[in-house]
């Protein structure tokens, strides 16, 4: 049996910064993740505001914003439009926001615009940090089978990929194992709300693509292919810029037999530039959105944090909800 102060279920980014708060603290942790090898797939990337200030007093601040672009005004815009030339120019822009312009904080302070930077990369800047304190111990391809809690703590049996069993105890939990937390049904937690029609396909994609002016994060207004366009580094000159370009496909569209063809077929309507379309592909992944929230948030000594507790749409910066819910306005 392994003791610990907190057992932090779920190893992304939300359970390790837990992690990293807490042994700052002197508090011990275990970590417990069910994927042995996590794979880096695109989620969220964008961080301002309160989150800025976060990371400031982690001290891991100038470590996330030396990761990728700061960007401080966002953009609105109609769908990719066509040249005579049979290329693509970026849509006519429809709304402006400079979230910088009435902030005291200078661009590099936190405060200023937003910094993009993928939560695979704040993984990478937190499980050193974590591990240099000395009071983490991490257990990889671990997942949550059972939860049993008294009035003075809260016993795990986890199970390994090849059904090995561990026991942990702790004074506390935080449940940080996302949207279909295993910790929260153990608990008998529902996460009331609903649920968009749409599945959002999020590439990680090179592409030799300008910026649009002053837009350096993009959002696209349409009633069938609305999306987003965000660059993941500084504008290249060497080659390719990674962008994350995200854009809706139905049920009917991700079927295996569609899955490939309406991809490309996206891209070519959503992604301005020449034609034929050049691009490269990172990493992909499909995801459902929505808008849903946990009636309590602690159970006994039991804590649920992140998508665990509540699904709002916080991929991508607010972007998804943003887009639909101004796509359904526009165009009811």
């Amino acid at each position: 049996m392994t003791t610990s102060s907190v057992i932090i279920v779920g190893a992304g980014p939300v359970g390790l910064f837990l992690a990293l708060r807490l042994t700052q603290l002197g508090i011990r942790v275990t970590v417990l993740e069910r994927d042995e090898n996590n794979p880096p797939v695109p989620r969220a990337l964008g961080y301002f505001g309160a989150a800025m200030f976060a990371l400031q007093r982690a001290g891991i601040w100038e470590d996330v914003r030396d990761r990728g672009p700061t960007f401080g005004d966002l953009g609105w815009r109609k769908l990719a439009k066509d040249n005579a030339d049979g290329s693509k120019a970026w849509g006519d822009e429809i709304a402006y926001w400079n979230i910088a312009a009435t902030t005291p904080f200078k661009k590099g302070e936190p405060g200023w615009g937003m910094v993009i930077m993928g939560q695979d990369q704040l993984r990478s800047i937190l499980i050193p940090k974590i591990k240099e304190s000395g009071l983490a111990d991490f257990q990889w391809g671990y997942a949550l089978e059972s939860l049993t809690q008294d009035g003075d703590s809260v016993t795990i049996q986890a199970l390994d990929s090849k059904g090995g069993k561990k026991t942990f105890t702790a004074d506390f939990v935080a449940a940080a194992d996302g949207g279909k937390s295993v910790t929260r049904k153990q608990l008998g937690v529902k996460l009331d709300g609903f649920t968009w029609p749409e599945t959002i396909i999020s590439s990680d994609v090179r592409l030799d693509l300008d910026i649009p002016g002053r837009t350096g994060v993009n959002y696209i207004i349409d009633p069938v292919n609305w999306g987003f366009f965000c660059p993941l580094e500084y504008q290249r000159t060497d080659g390719p810029t990674l962008y994350r370009v995200n854009f809706p496909m139905s049920d009917e569209e991700m079927k295996p037999e569609n899955f490939e063809r309406v991809v490309r077929e996206k891209f070519d309507i959503t992604v301005p530039g020449p034609r034929p379309l050049k691009y490269d592909v990172v990493r992909q992944t499909p995801y459902r959105v929505h808008q849903r929230l946990a009636p309590t948030m602690n159970v006994g000594r039991v804590c649920l944090v992140g998508d665990a507790a509540h699904l709002n749409a916080v991929s991508d910066v607010h972007s998804t909800t943003i887009i639909l819910t101004l796509t359904k306005l526009t165009f009811a």
